[in-house]
């Protein structure tokens, strides 16, 4: 059996520079959701999470930005919403205003194979096989459409069209949410958007994120 992985990194530098928190936390959300998505390829469970945002390393106009933190899940885990709630909620730590960003992105580490882990005696196994079956039907919607369906803090991206998947419609989850997740999803649903999506975005509208 090869050794388990040390740790597992999804960044990506932009190619303009960023300022917002709100487009930084749409960005590592979705580069946590990725790093989820090797995680479970290499079936293992990932105990810390670390987030980190950089400036321009190479530009001589203004001083180099460079910071991270890390957090420790009670529980080691694989599930894309508590990787991604944690990301985007780090943010806050790290992020200063006036800092133009060139670059984000997560790591997880503290790596172990799932089927090694020994859970304690006040284990809920009922919500770890209901996580389970969730990130299952994520898959399956992602190998039958591509990541068309994301979860957290980011722009909902989804394609309509009654001939297949054509146009592109985008709309921003406000914040602080004073309507529940099924309002927001009110707001973008269309008659014509093929049943499976239109499903996976009514599952992902009860996740407590």
């Amino acid at each position: 059996t090869p050794p388990s992985k040390k740790q597992i990194v999804a960044s990506r530098s932009f190619g303009n520079r960023v300022t917002e928190l709100t487009d930084l936390k749409e960005a590592i959300s979705m580069y946590a959701q990725d790093a989820c998505s090797r995680l479970r390829n290499e079936d293992l469970l990932c105990g810390t999470i670390i987030a980190f945002v950089q400036s321009n390393p190479f530009d001589p106009n203004v001083p180099f930005y460079n910071k991270s933190v890390s957090y420790t899940f009670p529980e080691p885990t694989d599930f894309a919403p508590e990787l991604a709630k944690a990301a985007t909620l780090m943010l806050n730590h790290i992020y200063k205003a006036g800092i133009k960003y060139k670059k984000c992105g997560v790591v997880l580490t503290c790596l172990e194979p799932k089927n090694g882990h020994t859970y304690d005696l006040l284990t809920d196994f009922d919500e770890i096989e209901k996580k389970e079956r969730l990130m299952k039907s994520i898959e399956c919607v992602h190998q039958k459409f591509g990541k068309l369906v994301r979860i957290g803090f980011l722009y909902l991206v989804f394609t309509i069209g009654t001939a297949g998947l054509t146009a592109i419609a985008r709309y921003s989850v406000p914040q602080p949410r004073r309507l529940s997740w099924a309002d927001h999803l009110a707001m973008i649903y269309r008659k014509n958007l093929i049943k499976p999506v239109r499903m996976a975005f009514l599952l992902l509208a009860e996740l407590p994120i």
